[in-house]
């Protein structure tokens, strides 16, 4: 498996804070972080990158907690049927608002640890359906799919 770096990109340069094992795994480290450092931003990459030095101990410590390695290891075991090559989790938010092609629906896509964004979507009012896609990239051809999918289940 890949190892990644997780660093925090609140920072310039960005601070490296831990050496994570498996592309989703480190996603999902990234997305916890975010949950409780709300003030700060994290990302991944393959390792080895360039990273300034962790000056910031708290955020090395949190990535360590009993907690993260838990709700890591949980969400993992839940989705192994799902996603069992360990791809990024996109969450796709549709809502109904009527802003969308033909007057329908809008949606968009964000990778799950994009915690300022994604948390914004979930408030919207308007937000009809959240739908998980597990993809290094998804195209516009399986968005698109997607939203039909739903549109016929939802009509």
């Amino acid at each position: 498996m890949t190892i990644y770096t997780l660093f925090c990109t609140s920072y310039f340069p960005h601070t490296g804070i831990a050496q994570i094992e498996g592309q989703r795994r480190a996603q999902i480290v990234a997305k916890l972080m975010a949950e409780r450092f709300p003030d700060f931003t994290f990302g991944y990459a393959p390792s080895p990158i360039l990273t300034a030095p962790n000056t910031n101990h708290f955020l090395e410590i949190g990535v360590r907690t009993i907690e993260v390695a838990r709700l890591t290891q949980k969400e993992l075991e839940e989705e192994a049927d799902a996603n069992p090559e360990g791809l990024p989790k996109w969450l796709m938010f549709i809502f109904n608002n009527g802003q969308g092609p033909d007057i329908g629906p809008q949606y968009c896509t964000y990778l799950e640890h994009d915690y300022p964004v994604v948390k914004r979507c979930k408030a919207d009012p308007t937000l009809a359906a959240t739908l998980e896609i597990y993809s290094d990239y998804p195209t516009n051809g399986e968005v698109m799919e997607r939203l039909d999918a739903w549109i016929e289940a939802n009509p």
